[in-house]
């Protein structure tokens, strides 16, 4: 079973790489191997920018609004378009983040917005028939995935959000509540289906994941060690204590670890804030939402669309920042199972790391042992370890700070 997902794996990583030309040869010759895979990919030169309906009715400013690709301009593979003329059928996803669900709240109980806040409110508010493609997933994920369901708190907030949407649209008051109360009811049926499916397991351990490996780049921002020997500690640190290495965390790390100062993403690590735990939970959270698209593109709303185009909104410009990091190049679906695989860049790791150290710590023999030895991780314990080690460490930077 694992030569096969390995041999799939390799051919659609052969395919990705590949010129434009020769992406359409391997995918004839290894048609056998990858048929139940649709291939999204980016490319300026042949791709079609299947975004800009949706942007040009949204109207929002660019930099609060993007995709997970590092380019509109895309096109698929699948059995049935080979070619670099075929034709996308898609489907819209925005998700939102967590603060404009807030403001949104917030405004419909009364509360006073003002600046960029009070903008996207009302920029939203204009668009009662875009409340189909709206995505709640970064509020209910970060409130309610841990906790295992929606308390009345939230339901709230739910129902206030699509309220606002429905009563600028609707004559009478009653159609607008009653429309929001089913909005509400159906967001909340879905959620729980996945805080109750084995999905949800999967997301808890991708987060503690996520934290975990922030919380030791945290650590790594205080040692004195260079770039290169700070991502060689988190790849060992990922290879050996978590057994995930993720891409998209190394490359973010490797950026940082460069810019330093310059990536405000982190700037609350560079101060030293004595609440550093919820610090970096936070930036792990906002890190966790961007990653969720991935999964978002692959679920399939309709029946017959190649991808779930997603958009991802929010006013936090640092989240911009990282998303410009981990930008895909492609995603793979297999039509099947289910399941998908999402390519990205990896320059910054790569120009880090000699050839010999790629092999060594991303040869499939390694990938294979990662997998088959995942389970036996007790994340909690390494999550509770690192964050007694990061308390301390940033106590004793600040108060050396505040000596200086």
């Amino acid at each position: 079973m694992m030569d096969v997902y390995f041999n799939e794996i390799n051919v659609l990583q052969s395919i990705i790489d590949a010129d434009h030309d020769d992406k359409f040869v391997l995918y004839h010759n290894y048609f056998d191997v990858i048929k139940d895979y649709a291939i999204t990919f980016v490319d300026d030169k042949v791709g079609k920018n299947n975004y800009k309906y949706m942007l040009d009715i949204l109207q929002i400013d660019s930099q609060y609004i993007f995709s997970p690709f590092h380019s509109h301009k895309l096109y698929t593979l699948n059995e049935e378009f080979v070619s670099s003329l075929s034709p996308m059928l898609y489907f819209f996803d925005i998700s939102l983040d967590t603060n404009i669900v807030s403001y949104i709240d917030r405004f419909q109980r009364g509360t006073y917005l003002d600046g960029k806040p009070l903008e996207m409110v009302k920029s939203l508010g204009k668009h009662r028939q875009i409340a189909s493609t709206i995505n709640l997933s970064p509020y209910l994920n970060e409130n309610c995935l841990f906790e295992g369901q929606i308390n009345s708190q939230y339901k709230a907030t739910i129902y206030n959000f699509f309220y606002y949407l429905n009563k600028f649209h609707h004559r009478w008051g009653f159609i607008a509540k009653r429309k929001s109360k089913k909005s509400t009811e159906m967001i909340i049926k879905n959620q729980e289906l996945l805080l109750n499916s084995p999905l949800a397991d999967i997301f808890k351990q991708q987060f503690k994941i996520i934290y975990s490996s922030v919380l030791m780049i945290a650590l790594l921002n205080l040692s004195n060690l260079n770039k290169k020997d700070k991502i060689i500690k988190l790849i060992d640190f990922m290879a050996n204590d978590i057994k995930a290495m993720d891409i998209c965390l190394l490359e973010i790390a490797a950026v940082y670890f460069v810019k330093k100062h310059n990536l405000t993403f982190f700037g609350k690590l560079q101060k030293g804030m004595k609440d550093i735990v919820d610090i970096i939970r936070n930036l792990s959270w906002d890190i966790f939402h961007l990653r969720y698209q991935e999964f978002l593109l692959s679920v399939k709303p309709v029946k017959g669309i190649d991808v779930n185009l997603v958009l991802f909104c929010t006013l936090d410009k640092r989240l911009t920042e990282i998303q410009e990091i981990i930008k895909l190049k492609a995603i793979a679906y297999n039509t099947k199972t289910g399941n998908y695989y999402p390519f990205y860049q990896n320059e910054s790791v790569l120009k880090m790391l000699s050839k010999e150290e790629v092999h060594k710590y991303f040869q499939p023999e390694k990938h294979f042992d990662r997998i088959s030895t995942k389970l036996n991780i007790n994340y909690d314990n390494v999550i509770s370890n690192l964050e007694k080690t990061v308390i301390t460490s940033y106590s004793k930077s600040h108060e050396g700070a505040d000596k200086s």
